[in-house]
């Protein structure tokens, strides 16, 4: 047997979990501790109960992938830690699918492959809390498009001759009904894989006549939820809210030298992270989101709607442009100001400003 195929060694197995749990605990920042050290204890675990496995290979090299990305993420390399908070916080990899399982069908949900003898073949469907993220640009990555809404009824994949009264179909016939389902999962499957998946749904019952909102905790959140069809979903968690507190959320700027009291230096907290901490965050508060379901009141919870948003504190959201008060906004002001005036004094040939390049705003109903 050659030593490309030979299983890996018990010691050589040990030997990699105790590098991750060293790596681990040199990150930064306590949820990154904790996600790796469970991820690190998880995939040993896989490899030891199937040494011999197909797919151990595998599995070695997905670990050891993960060990050179916390070295790196430990030595400064600004790509590896945004890549390793990223994922803390299921941007990508496995926890992101785990936190979308709750809403996608089961895999039994999906046809046997068929042809004409089975005419009803099963197409994807997509319920309200689904739809509102697939129509949603804050769920996708900036290089995607989100959905429109006629595409989750007839995907833009579909040949005129799906539709029965086209002239494509009266002239070559009907599409296929199991090429029309493939084609149906096909488009489903790739919008699903590029949706951003949301850390938690925040359920709010909304006041009586404009009142104010309030917002319910995690049990009866989980059980309007249910009643609605999102079982599963994580609900009054805090972990939005936990996310936005490490991008900077409720941080107290700090003071400029210049604005210090002579001889009255003011130390920061020892809880404060790192500016490229908060930024690393706010990178990946960026590619969260922020999903509601707000309803009338009590005894209406299935009347309510869906809504997803951006944060704002996420990077390009605004939320630290509050924080500029006092003397700085007056800089601010002085420095637009003359901006200004020197693209006058260029005859108005200057740079084009950057326009849409931030964080969009907008926000989805359904």
């Amino acid at each position: 047997m050659s030593s490309s195929s030979a299983s890996p060694s018990a010691s050589s197995v040990r030997a990699l979990y105790r590098s991750l749990l060293r790596q681990s605990s040199r990150l930064p920042d306590d949820h990154l501790q904790t996600f790796y050290r469970a991820r690190a204890r998880s995939d040993v675990e896989r490899i030891l109960l199937e040494p011999h496995g197909p797919n151990v290979h595998k599995r070695v090299r997905r670990a050891r992938g993960t060990l050179r990305l916390l070295e790196g993420a430990n030595k400064g390399e600004r790509e590896k830690m945004r890549r390793a908070v990223g994922g803390a916080w299921g941007r990508w990899g496995r926890r992101k699918w785990e936190l979308l399982e709750p809403v996608l069908p089961r895999p039994t949900l999906r046809p046997a492959p068929t042809t004409r003898l089975y005419p009803r073949a099963p197409i994807p469907s997509t319920p309200p809390f689904l739809s509102a993220l697939l129509l949603s640009s804050s769920a996708h990555p900036p290089k995607f498009k989100p959905a429109q809404k006629p595409h989750l009824v007839s995907p833009p994949n579909l040949p005129p001759s799906a539709d029965p009264a086209s002239e494509e179909a009266k002239l070559f016939g009907v599409l296929d009904p199991r090429r029309d389902a493939n084609l149906r999962w096909r488009w489903w499957a790739g919008a699903v894989r590029r949706l951003l998946a949301p850390l938690e749904v925040e359920v709010r019952e909304e006041g009586v006549e404009g009142g104010e909102r309030r917002t319910l905790k995690e049990a009866q959140a989980r059980g309007v939820l249910r009643e609605v069809g999102a079982r599963g979903m994580a609900a009054g968690t805090g972990l939005v809210d936990l996310l936005e507190r490490k991008a900077g959320k409720g941080l107290a700027p700090s003071v400029p030298r210049r604005a210090r009291a002579p001889n009255h230096p003011t130390p920061l907290a020892p809880e404060r992270s790192t500016r490229a901490q908060r930024r690393h965050h706010a990178a990946a508060l960026s590619r969260v989101p922020v999903v509601s379901y707000v309803f009338p009141g009590k005894g209406r919870e299935k009347d309510g709607r869906w809504v997803v948003g951006p944060s704002g504190w996420a990077m390009g959201g605004g939320g630290r442009w509050s924080e500029v008060v006092g003397e700085e906004e007056a800089w601010v002001g002085r420095g637009m100001q003359g901006a200004g005036a020197g693209a006058e004094g260029k005859g108005g040939r200057g740079k084009k400003g950057k326009e849409g390049k931030g964080k969009r705003k907008e926000t989805v109903e359904a």
